[in-house]
């Protein structure tokens, strides 16, 4: 701290860094192929966005996050925290074998 004098000194403040998220997933090899493609969001509190194709989002509820798609419903469930775990079926016949990257910001 720089000193005064008189044994005083200003307090030395630093500029927060904001907190990395996730705002890309890219999801990939899954068996429905109309949940694979790149998932955007632009803040921690949003869910994610397909681009392209059959319009499909990542979204969390009741302590999991899911791959929805609007062709078929919820595909894929991760009970882990996002960025970890493995992406599971919802119900037999749904997407499985997902791979995912993630991108933070």
């Amino acid at each position: 701290m720089p000193k005064l004098g008189l044994g005083l000194s200003l307090p030395q403040t630093r500029a927060a860094s904001a907190p990395s998220f996730i705002v890309q997933i890219i999801i990939d090899t899954g068996s429905y192929l109309n949940a694979n493609g790149t998932y955007t969001r632009s803040n921690s509190a949003s869910s994610f966005t397909k681009t392209g194709g059959i319009p499909g989002s990542i979204f969390f509820s009741d302590n999991e996050w899911y791959i929805f798609s609007t062709a078929i419903g919820n595909v894929a469930l991760n009970s882990s925290p996002l960025g970890s775990g493995m992406w599971l079926p919802v119900a037999p016949g749904n997407s499985s074998g997902i791979s995912a990257s993630y991108t933070y910001s």
